[in-house]
């Protein structure tokens, strides 16, 4: 049962179809027959139709949007109602919540416990217990976003000593920050976050501290020891 290429015989008697095809025998697969090459090759031989060029020629002599190149990529979350945002090149992932699973004589009010993340045992840390924040529970979902659906989520975040796990009420969005949008923390506020704080942005309408990472990262090792 020979096929031509014209047929599109993978989709009938193929590896796509019925499998009944005889050639699938000596190839396994449809994408190691000499049919489905020559048919690929077909379709890279086809004349480009008369208006492809002049489309392409109009796109790419429009003016390019100039991008800043000061930037900093970030991921913007939310925890303990307040926003915050970490360079992205400490975070390793963002997972959906884990059990937390406590350990004897070492737990305290930074340290959580530790949370299984893809058969790895990774020490968890309260994030707002860290920098002094109210409590989670405490802290509802800000005014404007009641009527939006959150989730909670977990970051991994660490460095080449070792990773953590940061339970957040929510992830916002990942940034590119430019440098001119980074302000420095007001002298007058009190909080232990802003130790913590290498600068506020405004996204969205949010006020956004940016976490210096290895402060955080520092912080939570001493919390351990």
């Amino acid at each position: 049962m020979k096929s031509s290429p014209g047929k599109e015989c993978w989709k009938t008697i193929g590896t796509g179809g019925t499998g009944t095809c005889e050639r699938l025998a000596e190839f396994a697969h449809c994408g190691n027959c000499p049919v489905y090459f020559q048919w690929g090759r077909t379709l890279l031989d086809q004349a480009t139709p008369d208006d492809y060029r002049d489309e392409w020629t109009q796109v790419l002599a429009l003016e390019k949007e100039v991008q800043p190149t000061d930037t900093t990529s970030v991921l913007v979350f939310r925890c303990a109602g307040e926003w915050m945002a970490l360079k992205t090149m400490c975070l390793a992932k963002v997972a959906a919540p884990r059990m937390i699973h406590t350990i004897p004589h070492r737990t305290n009010a930074v340290i959580a416990g530790l949370v299984n993340i893809e058969g790895e045992l990774l020490l968890c840390a309260s994030l707002p217990n860290l920098l002094q924040l109210e409590s989670e529970n405490s802290a509802p979902a800000p005014e404007a976003d009641k009527n939006r659906k959150v989730f909670h989520r977990m970051l991994v975040i660490g460095d080449a000593e070792g990773r953590w796990v940061l339970p957040v009420d929510e992830v916002h969005v990942m940034y590119r920050l430019p440098a001119s949008e980074i302000q420095k923390p007001p002298v007058t506020v009190a909080k232990a976050a802003a130790i913590f704080s290498t600068g506020l942005f405004n996204l969205s309408g949010k006020q956004v501290a940016l976490l210096d990472e290895q402060l955080v990262l520092n912080s939570l090792k001493r919390s351990f020891q």
